[in-house]
């Protein structure tokens, strides 16, 4: 059988990665399915309580006021104000493994009664949600501020060692016993392992601002597939790290990184876009367990986002790649 040439090689193993990262990776970080409500409320099923409690439904008010999204409504209905009504999704978990749950909340001024906003995880050692209940995330404050959108984090909490799944929820009640109806939107819900919430759906690294890092300035390269960009990748963790090297072969429109052993590419970059928000989504595609540190800088406007892929923690199987649907302005 005739040989194939590295370069080949090299290139069909990043179009296989690419199919298969483009189909699941994305989404590793956030265990939520249909986390942004771009078109429906599909995934989320109405609490305890059912349907005599209040409802579900899609609303086309997104928090980022994206045209091409909207985000969840649940409406309250109990006479009493102890209740909620409440939208939930149940996930499988690993024990002993560090979580973070983040979300969007807007509750609407002026209702009568007034209304405030929860939101939390349920730990379960069985399948489903069910069987021994195991305990909860922190409890934070409800919310409620009116007539703006709020992020809400609830940040660094460990699952119990026997958890299988777990309950993420959100939900609406009055703060009075009276008639009538109550409700709260909620949107961009991210429960995983913390890094990738911030990002839209599929999560994040985040980007800008004035806690990111300087890279080290001999990293930047750039690439021909993104003349208006520049990019420098830092693999690893302190103080071991080494600089991301671009291959000169990779697919189209996109950016191949190697890492210690030229020519074996760890990294794959896109920028993708403009996409119906009006933005160019930087993705990133990782095929190693070790830590990645991204930076792209858009050239004509100075602006730089900055991303972090973690390594792989002890009995995890999965690549977390992002991508972010705010990166960059055309």
């Amino acid at each position: 059988m005739r040989s194939l040439s590295p370069r080949l090689v090299a290139i069909a193993a990043c179009s296989v990665l690419a199919l298969c990262l483009d189909a699941g990776t994305l989404q590793a970080q956030n265990l939520l399915a249909n986390p942004s409500f771009d078109a429906d409320t599909a995934g989320w099923q109405l609490g305890a309580g059912g349907p005599a409690s209040g409802s579900i439904g899609w609303s086309a008010f997104d928090s980022g006021s994206l045209p091409s999204s909207g985000s969840i409504e649940i409406t309250n209905t109990r006479d009493e104000a102890i209740s909620f009504t409440t939208a939930e999704q149940c996930v499988p978990v690993t024990g002993d493994t560090e979580y973070t749950y983040s979300l969007e909340v807007f509750v609407p001024a002026g209702q009568a009664p007034p209304a405030d906003a929860a939101y939390g995880v349920i730990f379960y050692a069985g399948a489903d949600c069910g069987g021994p209940f195991l305990g909860t995330s922190p409890r934070k404050p409800n919310v409620s501020t009116t007539d703006t959108w709020i992020t809400k984090t609830v940040e660094s909490f460990t699952s119990p060692s026997e958890a299988r799944t777990a309950r993420v929820y959100f939900g609406v009640r009055k703060v009075q016993d009276l008639s009538g109806s109550v409700i709260a939107r909620f949107d961009d819900v991210y429960f995983g392992p913390p890094g990738g919430e911030g990002g839209g759906s599929g999560g994040g690294g985040g980007g800008g601002g004035a806690d990111v890092p300087d890279p080290d300035p001999a990293g930047w390269f750039t690439d021909p597939a993104f003349p208006g960009f520049r990019f420098n990748v830092e693999i690893g963790t302190e103080p071991t790290t080494r600089l991301g090297t671009r291959e000169s072969f990779c697919l189209d429109e996109t950016v191949c990184v190697s890492g210690a052993v030229p020519g074996r590419v760890e990294l794959l970059l896109r920028i993708v876009g403009p996409k119906p928000n009006g933005y160019l989504w930087p993705t990133l595609f990782k095929a190693s367990t070790a830590r990645f540190q991204v930076w792209i800088e858009q050239l004509g406007t100075g602006k730089v986002q900055y991303y972090v892929l973690d390594g792989a923690s002890p009995g995890s199987s999965e690549l977390p790649g992002l991508f972010d649907r705010e990166g960059f302005l055309p």
